[in-house]
């Protein structure tokens, strides 16, 4: 596992860029790569097709096949040139608020979707919780998530 300040560091990459062998985690699954289009969910004992380019994470940059970048698209940057340290992933899911003032839940990479008006399907994760209910919610399934806008809400 790669350490940054006493912190484990999550990548994104695409799935294509994964080694086979090597887990990463999907949708909230942890998967194993078992072929250049395959992937299996032990949780659930079944195999899924993952498109080349679905976004995913590992946990150690050893896990990452060096892939040259298609034609016309600059390479995945997943180092910092000057300092040679990875680049920490952005949170996975963000917290906004929703009707009569709940929170939801949502995933980081629909955000310019959402933001843009076109929510995706997938996006919304939970939906209508009281901050304390989300809170517990989130620290009981791990969600890597900015709980800021919770501890703002606490002290009012």
């Amino acid at each position: 596992m790669d350490i940054t300040k006493g912190k484990p560091v999550k990548v994104h990459c695409n799935f294509s860029q994964v080694k086979v062998g090597s887990s990463f985690e999907c949708n909230g699954n942890i998967v194993v790569k078992r072929s250049t289009r395959t992937g299996f969910i032990e949780s659930v004992g079944r195999w899924f097709y993952y498109a080349q380019r679905e976004t995913v994470t590992v946990e150690s940059l050893e896990d990452i096949q060096a892939a040259p970048a298609p034609l016309g698209e600059p390479a995945p940057i997943l180092f910092n040139p000057a300092a040679s340290v990875p680049i920490p992933a952005p949170r996975e899911y963000y917290l906004k608020r929703g009707k009569f003032g709940l929170w939801d839940l949502r995933q980081t990479r629909y955000k310019s979707q959402f933001d843009a008006g076109n929510e995706h399907s997938h996006d919304l994760c939970a939906v209508g919780f009281q901050a304390k209910a989300m809170r517990d919610l989130i620290n009981m399934y791990k969600f890597d998530c900015d709980l800021s806008p919770l501890d703002k809400e606490d002290s009012e």
